[in-house]
């Protein structure tokens, strides 16, 4: 009486793949791959499955966050890696030349003599306006004959 949980015989495909092939059965791992996908939240990449050799690009746009998890070839999940995203904003650069700066009033002595000239080209301007009117001829003064 054969009171046995399993069979005790000898399998004969089994030999015959180890003297056909020379060795057993080995395990050959995935190629590598990388996997990019957009989550919402901590448990959404906690919850994230990743395969054997598989690294996942894990982008949560909500929390600036992006997540790197990774599953080694004998299937060995890799510490979570963390980190924050950043927008880097170019500064508008703009092809006219910034202006020289005004001179201060009062503290620069450009701006004196500026001062000055504009305060003597108007004493100018104001006596010649009015020599001009004073040299108008009137004809309204005498009477038409």
């Amino acid at each position: 009486m054969n009171n046995l949980p399993f069979n005790t015989q000898q399998n004969p495909n089994y030999n015959s793949y180890q003297q056909n092939n020379g060795y057993s059965n080995q395990y050959n791992p995935p190629p590598p791959t990388m996997t990019f996908s957009i989550v919402e939240g901590r448990t959404s990449v906690d919850n994230f499955l990743v395969g054997t050799n598989v690294t996942a690009i894990l982008a949560d746009f909500t929390n600036n966050t992006l997540y790197i998890k990774e599953r080694d070839a004998n299937n060995i999940l890799r510490p979570l890696r963390e980190f924050e995203l950043k927008e880097k904003v170019q500064q508008y650069q703009s092809p006219i030349p910034q202006a020289v700066n005004a001179p201060q009033p009062n503290n620069d002595e450009r701006y004196n003599t500026l001062e000055n000239e504009m305060n003597d080209l108007k004493q100018m301007l104001q006596s010649f306006i009015s020599s001009q009117n004073s040299n108008k001829p009137n004809n309204n003064k005498g009477g038409n004959k």
